[in-house]
């Protein structure tokens, strides 16, 4: 028997209401992190975690985020009552252990490289580095099943118990006088660890059948089934892949990209605190996808034109008018921010807090774009336009001027970029299917 599915802009707003609670838990936890590291480790070295840090979301993010968004989507077909969306789950379930396992051995085989390029030599940095990627597509597969089912809480509750673990480290090696070489580095791939742990024993305390119909999903298909399924799972999993790579690389790689083209060491680190200042949009991102796509799923599904554009078009208005407030925070009190939370030795202009502000608000407005192709199936797409845009990035940083400048200006032009080109296959592919 099918799960009546949730439907209506208030159920997607509850849902992302929730998942926004966790995320601004995860938020803050990730400022006093941050904040409370760069202080008790300065520029120079704060620069080294600055740089694992972006890594870890970038490519744990990239590699792990299409396991999400497809778990979701297909959870959400699922508990719509289609029966085939039943026959995806263990396909995409072998593709998603076959994907983590070649992440992990390109990184393992890359090991020496990586230290020496991007950790001076440290390979400490790569093992955590490898260990956090490890972490990451556990909690990645756990949260599209979760969002896929609409539980909600527990995924709020794993963003949240993720940044509290960690920003409590934080507060007792500076409390206690630690050695924040280590431990500070070591909470990365820890906090993931217990708040994985946690939120599966969460589940199986208080929500027993959602392992249950989980594993239905899972085992749902026969061997032949799988064969053809496997194909099909692997094809919209790479075009996600691409996608994710390439997104979380424009908006998590600006600080490693400045530690490989600057000659200042502390560059990394100050890039990293005035993206933590004006990224708040980016936050959002997560419950967006989460509460956003099972509903533009079930919509598709019933062939409802109009509440399937409604949603993309409320959610883009929220987004301008999130825009608007963040530039007015950053013209008044930008710098002043940055200055108190990370100190004196961090500085930025207004400028340049507003480019890479409007960059995040443009690469969130892009992730909505996006969940509305995979909701039509349009995976392949996706790829396209972050392509393009990740072209646009690469060649901008060969501008001839200074190597942030480089940064912002590649950050801008890109994200605008595929904002524009997403928009534009949406709009043709919503009108392909709607004609059909």
């Amino acid at each position: 028997m099918a799960i009546p599915a949730m439907t209506g802009w208030r159920t997607t707003l509850k849902g992302s209401g929730t998942v926004t609670i966790g995320l601004i838990v995860l938020g803050l936890s990730s400022y006093i992190f941050l904040t409370i590291s760069a202080r008790v480790l300065g520029p120079n070295n704060f620069s080294l975690l600055a740089t694992l840090w972006s890594l870890v979301y970038a490519i744990g993010g990239g590699a792990f985020a299409p396991l999400e968004q497809e778990f979701t989507r297909i959870i959400s077909k699922s508990r719509s009552g289609l029966h085939e969306a039943n026959l995806d789950g263990g396909p995409t379930l072998t593709v998603a252990g076959t994907l983590a396992i070649l992440v992990i051995l390109l990184l393992f085989g890359l090991r020496t490289l990586i230290a020496r390029q991007l950790f001076r030599g440290d390979i400490i940095y790569v093992d955590i580095l490898i260990i956090s990627v490890i972490l990451q597509s556990g909690l990645y597969v756990l949260r599209g099943t979760i969002a896929g089912s609409r539980r909600y809480s527990y995924y709020a509750f794993q963003l949240g118990s993720e940044g509290l673990t960690r920003a409590i480290i934080a507060a007792i090696v500076a409390t206690v006088g630690l050695n924040g070489n280590t431990w500070l580095v070591v909470s990365v791939p820890l906090a993931s660890a217990i708040s994985l742990i946690a939120t599966i024993v969460f589940l199986w305390a208080r929500r027993l059948e959602f392992f249950q119909q989980t594993w239905y999903f899972i085992r749902g298909a026969g061997t032949r089934s799988w064969r053809r399924g496997i194909a099909k799972a692997g094809r919209r999993i790479s075009s996600l892949s691409i996608s994710s790579l390439e997104a979380q690389g424009l908006a998590n790689l600006g600080p490693v990209a400045v530690q490989l083209i600057s000659r200042e060491p502390a560059a990394s680190g100050r890039l990293l605190a005035s993206f933590i200042v004006v990224r708040l949009p980016l936050f959002f991102s997560s419950a967006i996808q989460a509460s956003l796509l099972p509903e533009l799923v079930s919509a598709v599904e019933t062939n409802d034109e109009t509440r399937f554009m409604g949603y993309v078009s409320r959610f883009l208005a929220t987004l301008l008018l999130l825009a608007i407030a963040s530039s007015a925070i950053v013209v008044v009190a930008g710098p002043s921010l940055v200055r108190i939370l990370f100190g004196s030795a961090y500085s930025s202009g207004i400028a340049e807090l507003l480019i890479l502000g409007n960059s995040s608000v443009l690469l969130l407005g892009t992730t909505i774009l996006q969940a509305a192709l995979v909701a039509l199936d349009r995976h392949a797409h996706t790829a396209f336009a972050w392509t393009v845009a990740s072209i646009v990035f690469l060649g901008s940083l060969f501008i001839p001027i200074a190597a942030i400048s480089r940064i912002e200006i590649a950050l801008l032009g890109s994200s605008g970029i595929a904002f524009l080109a997403m928009g534009t296959l949406l709009l043709h592919q919503r009108n392909t299917h709607y004609a059909q």
